[in-house]
């Protein structure tokens, strides 16, 4: 089975190219080529960049916020639990351990619950984006 990886993480513009980057170091920042995520290309200034955020795939599942990891071609998410109530989560999952419609429930630890469920349960799939200049700049401007 295969799957396509959904964006997440963080990401920088620089010179009107988008890269994917590291969170910084209060300074300066890590750029990767985009599309592989690998061969490091720089490291830069923060001040010197023209965008940088941090983006994130995620969804409603169950009426609880969760991360969308990944499509697969089987018509699933592999989804995340993202907060909110634990307790509800941990119980859907005892519930749906012996699922008929295909989907898979675990829980890796205490606080970490994942599944692949169909992409029809999962509800208002979008991509947030957090921008991170913007609030170091300002930061910047208060010291």
């Amino acid at each position: 089975m295969s799957r396509r990886t959904l964006p997440s993480g963080y990401r920088a513009v620089y010179r009107g190219k988008r890269y994917r980057s590291d969170s910084g170091d209060g300074s300066s920042v890590t750029l990767w080529d985009e599309e592989t995520g690998a061969n490091e290309v720089a490291t830069v200034p923060i001040e010197d960049l023209d965008e940088w955020y941090r983006i994130r795939t995620v969804g409603t599942y169950v009426g609880e916020p969760f991360k969308v990891n990944a499509e697969m071609d089987d018509g699933t998410y592999w989804i995340s639990f993202d907060g909110g109530n634990g307790r509800k989560i941990a119980d859907e999952w005892e519930a749906r351990k012996d699922a008929a419609d295909g989907s898979r429930h675990w829980q890796e630890d205490r606080y970490t619950f994942m599944a692949t469920v169909p992409k029809a349960e999962v509800h208002d799939v979008r991509e947030d984006r957090f921008d991170l200049l913007g609030p170091w700049r300002a930061a910047k401007e208060q010291r």
